[in-house]
């Protein structure tokens, strides 16, 4: 039997073992033990809560949703789980940045810098973390804000397509709950199973497409003139 202190132990390095290989009682445990330093333990929480709700382990407590846990149980509301779990599918999975410099930079500065850090090509995204690695609070507000103004400066015009499109990509990326990435092979799978893929259908497909591209861009011919 372990004591208290080895069974301590084991759950606060849950983040370092794979989490497939804990049970589902002990990714639930474990949340509550790196939460009492979240301020340091913001990115081993956000894979717990993100495979948590993935593989749905709030129902070994009894609960119907991932919110209904979080907020009962770790006294967390939803909004603030989900940034983890954003942080962590951002910065480790879809950019590969290691968790010591995470750590370094901080949770309040990295959510900050998130969205920029989501549609920025490498060179900004550089940019951006070494002014949230480097530079006094104060200073890093004015850099972000100047950056911010300056990315605002080259978008516009925005062409309407682009912003269809990336209207489009959000509301999937909501629907799933995931990356552009992910949402794309998602849709994919949808789009190969059963008869969807039948030349027929393909076909219908193509000439509905056809008709929404030629009314869609009727009218923003129109909101232009």
């Amino acid at each position: 039997m372990r004591s208290s202190k080895q069974e301590g132990n084991r759950l606060a390095k849950a983040s370092v073992i794979s989490r497939e290989e804990l049970v589902p009682q002990d990714c639930l445990d474990a949340v509550g033990k790196l939460q009492k330093d979240i301020e340091t333990k913001f990115i081993e929480i956000g894979e717990l809560f993100s495979h948590i709700k993935a593989a749905k382990l709030f129902k070994f407590r009894s609960y119907e949703s991932f919110k209904d846990w979080v907020e009962t149980e770790q006294h967390i509301s939803h909004k603030t789980a989900n940034k983890l779990i954003r942080m962590h599918r951002l910065y480790v999975e879809e950019l590969d940045i290691d968790e010591e410099t995470l750590k370094a930079i901080g949770f309040d500065r990295l959510l900050m810098i998130a969205p920029m850090m989501e549609k920025a090509d490498w060179e900004i995204r550089d940019q951006l973390m070494e002014m949230a690695a480097e530079q006094p609070l104060p200073q890093f507000y004015e850099s972000l804000k100047k950056m911010k103004g300056e990315a605002k400066a080259e978008q516009l015009p925005l062409d309407l397509k682009k912003v269809l499109v990336e209207q489009w990509k959000e509301q999937m990326c909501n629907l799933f709950d995931c990356s552009w990435s992910e949402a794309q092979y998602k849709l994919a799978l949808w789009f190969s199973s059963g008869d969807r893929a039948d030349a027929e259908v393909m076909k219908l497909l193509k000439q509905e497409v056809k008709k929404a591209q030629a009314k869609f861009e009727r009218e923003a011919s129109d909101a232009n003139r």
